[in-house]
This record gives structure tokens, sequence and C-alpha cells, in this order.
């Protein structure tokens, strides 16, 4: 089973992100195919560092990690490819195998039910489909106003389309902001050393 883990993670780390340096890129994968992970690992980083953000970058870092047996890293790495494409099943795979490794078997907590859409939608799909809600429903608003001045009256069959429209934009637009906000403001790790002191300002 763990060769083909393995064998999953050759194939799967030279996906191409998109909008990075091609000759950085291509060399950080024959970096990989090559066997010398801890460099592939220092130039995906290096790519990342740049501003180059994706899920692809961070899941082909994870991967180089994984196989420099940097495994609280590679860890980390995958949970934030996951964060940014969390219906990617290669990554949930690759994280529940190495969690299998980990000394501390900790159960991750699902999302709340109420909140299921985010199981499926990054925080930026998430603001992307509010946006286009919100923007269909201001072209509803404006065709409703029209009519209102033209004297036509505005059965409630007319309005509930953009009711039903407008609730779910903001909500997907409020919760993709705060997941982002909540990422900021708390910030998650993976513990990789057998003891350490975890210390904060303030009463938190």
């Amino acid at each position: 089973m763990m060769s083909i883990f393995l064998l999953l993670l050759s194939t799967n780390a030279i996906a191409s992100p998109e909008l990075v340096s091609t000759r950085t890129l291509d060399s950080a994968n024959a970096e990989f195919l090559g066997g010398n992970y801890e460099e592939a690992a220092s130039q995906y980083q290096q790519l990342i560092d740049d501003g180059n953000v994706n899920s692809d970058l961070f899941y082909n870092l994870g991967n180089s990690l994984y196989k420099d047996e940097r495994l609280g890293e590679a860890i980390a790495s995958w949970r934030v490819a996951q964060w940014l494409q969390p219906r990617d099943g290669d990554i949930s795979a690759n994280l529940e195998m190495a969690r299998g490794h980990t000394r501390d078997r900790i159960a991750i907590s699902p999302h709340n039910p109420a909140l299921f859409w985010r199981s499926s939608l990054s925080p930026y799909e998430q603001i992307w489909l509010s946006a286009i809600g919100v923007g269909l429903l201001g072209l509803g608003f404006l065709f409703l106003s029209r009519r209102r001045r033209e004297g036509q009256d505005l059965p409630f069959s007319q309005v509930l389309p953009s009711v039903a429209i407008g609730v779910p934009s903001l909500i997907l637009g409020l919760s993709g902001s705060t997941q982002i906000l909540d990422l900021d403001k708390k910030p998650s790790g993976v513990v990789v050393v057998e003891e350490v002191s975890v210390r904060s300002s303030g009463a938190s």
C-alpha cells in the first residue's frame, strides 16, 4: 500500500501550477524526479515565497517534504493545499496516509454542518460565487425598478427570485471572507519536534 502511495506522489508531483515561473517550476520538477527532494522542496518554496500561491505548488511542496522524511512540514503544506482546493482527492488521500504515521492520532474536527459548503468550496470560490450572485441581484433590482417606474405591480413571485439569489450570495461572501480573516488571526501549525513550548501574549 505504501508503494502505491509513493507512486501516486511521484506521478502527481509534476502537476503544472498556473501563473508561475516555467523555468523554476521545470527545475523543481526535475529535482523531484531526480530524487533530490530537499532541493525540490527548496525551489517549490521559493516559488511560493515569490507570491505564487496555488494548491498545486503546496501539493508539490508537500510531496517533496514527505519524500525528504519531513512529515510534519509535509502535512502543513498539504493542509494549505487542501484549504485552497478542498475537493482534491489526491490531497485528502495524502493527508490521511501521512496522519497515519504521526505519533498522536488527533482527529480533525469536521466542518460545522450548518456550513456544509465549506467542504466543497474554497474561500475564494465562495467569494467569486457571491460576487456573481450579487451581480445578478443588481440586474434583478434594475428590472424591478423599471417596472415600478412604469406603474406596474410587483407580485411576490417576481420578488422571490431576487431574495433566493441575494441571501445565499451574502452568506457565501461572509463565509469566504471570514475564513480568510480567520487564517490570519488563527494560524495553525504542525508540531515537528518531540516537545514544544507554546506561549502567547494576552489572555488567548
